[in-house]
């Protein structure tokens, strides 16, 4: 009797230990799988955050407008400025600033201080939208790694969670055993005394 009633605190106790090394397997699990959120969620965060701005780097340059408010600004009168007077030193100091040529030269300083203006303008849009693109890539990677991290923590916790039921119903099938060979003791005994064996 006291044999079967140790076997049953014995598979309890072991089943208390099993449960416990697996909530504390389950625990570090769930601490990793936050830290590792926390420790991605700055870039998440930028990739996120950058996305309007992506968008509407993919918009194209208004080339009229841009070239409306070039032509207006100083930057484009300092320049022009300066073409036309390099333009014309050069046409003086080569004899050539009476030809008709000249004023067709001139008039293609616009043109072509405009198109280097466009030219500009596109470069640094796609510098932008590159930028941006690397970031909004960082952030996908960064929540890309939050998401196996939660996947593994599922998994990692599941398998914890099993074998604290695993061990629970090996603890009970343990301790009915034990309970059923006390009564099995007991009444083995009973018979044989009732039969004369004592």
């Amino acid at each position: 009797i006291l044999g079967g009633a140790q076997k049953a605190r014995s598979a309890s106790k072991a089943a208390d230990a099993q449960t416990q090394a697996a909530m504390y397997q389950a625990d570090i699990s769930k601490e990793m799988y936050d830290q590792t959120r926390k420790d991605l969620a700055p870039y998440s965060n930028i990739g996120l955050s950058v996305i309007p701005s992506l968008l509407e780097a993919t918009n194209p340059i208004n080339r009229q407008q841009a070239l409306t408010d070039y032509f207006a600004s100083p930057e484009y009168a300092l320049m022009g400025s300066q073409k036309n007077n390099s333009l014309l030193a050069a046409r003086e100091a080569t004899g050539g600033l009476g030809a008709g040529t000249t004023g067709a030269y001139m008039g293609g300083i616009s043109n072509q201080l405009g198109m280097g203006h466009l030219a500009a303008l596109e470069g640094q849009k796609a510098d932008r939208f590159n930028m941006l693109s690397s970031l909004a890539g960082m952030g996908q990677s960064a929540a890309a790694q939050q998401g196996a991290s939660g996947q593994t923590y599922a998994s990692q916790a599941g398998q914890a969670y099993n074998q604290m039921g695993q061990a629970q119903a090996q603890s009970a099938l343990a301790q009915g055993n034990a309970i059923n060979n006390v009564l099995g003791n007991l009444a083995g005994g009973y018979i044989g005394y009732q039969m004369g064996g004592f």
